[in-house]
């Protein structure tokens, strides 16, 4: 990605950045503003690099710039695209199937106020962006395009933003969660497992999450035993 950052203040890598505008939407924060928030949060600071040196995360005016003018770049939207493709072959390569079966569909993402490519929307009654997504069979998003009309290079950047965060879900669920939750939806698992209360430990070089057991229970995560008091003593 290209970086026209020329200052000698830059506190923020371009890759830190990136993983607080994609790890924001995972858990449902999808405004910049949240960015103030989030940037004091330890698990925020821990995925931008941030939590050994006690540094919070990027704030709201540094995610906003990074979003709208950083991102818009016609190479940074290509490398965007790119990271998706490669995330993508890498999960097909652990994916068992014989046969991909494309689904297109559109959807809503209704904006508030005369945002810069919204558009009226007779179906939704509302004005709204109307960007079109392609999905494979196991869930994973291909690719996602606003339509004719609604296109902007910083609206384009953020919809690669939101594809790249419903990926992450998606790979969470497909390869490493139980086979129990596996087949929940992405709300249900944003609700009952991403946004619960946790605090961090540290053990000398080691940092460990505890999380609080609310609707989930470590016991969910513990492998199953499946050989027989008998079998073992056979």
């Amino acid at each position: 990605m290209d970086d026209p950052r020329t200052g000698r203040n830059i506190q923020h890598s371009l890759s830190a950045l990136l993983r607080q505008s994609v790890y924001s939407r995972l858990a449902g924060y999808e405004d910049v503003n949240d960015a103030e928030r989030l940037a004091v949060d330890p698990t925020m600071r821990a995925k931008t690099g941030r939590l050994k040196s006690d540094r919070n995360s990027a704030s709201t005016n540094t995610m906003g710039c990074f979003e709208t003018e950083i991102l818009a770049g016609v190479k940074n939207l290509e490398a965007l695209t790119e990271l998706n493709g490669l995330w993508l072959s890498k999960a097909m390569k652990l994916t068992d199937y014989k046969t991909l079966i494309i689904d297109m569909d559109s959807s809503e993402s209704p904006v508030h106020g005369k945002q810069e490519g919204s558009a009226y929307n007779g179906h939704f009654k509302s004005n709204c962006y109307h960007p079109l997504f392609c999905f494979n069979q196991f869930g994973d998003c291909e690719g996602a395009l606003l339509r004719p009309g609604n296109v902007h290079s910083s609206n384009q950047a953020r919809l690669a933003l939101f594809v790249l965060a419903y990926n992450l879900g998606n790979f969470l669920r497909r390869f490493t969660l139980p086979k129990s939750i596996r087949k929940w939806s992405m709300r249900t698992l944003l609700t009952k497992l991403i946004k619960i209360g946790a605090k961090i430990v540290k053990h000398g070089r080691y940092r460990v999450f505890q999380m609080a057991e609310v609707v989930m229970s470590s016991g969910r995560f513990q492998p199953e035993t499946t050989c027989a008091k008998g079998a073992c003593c056979a």
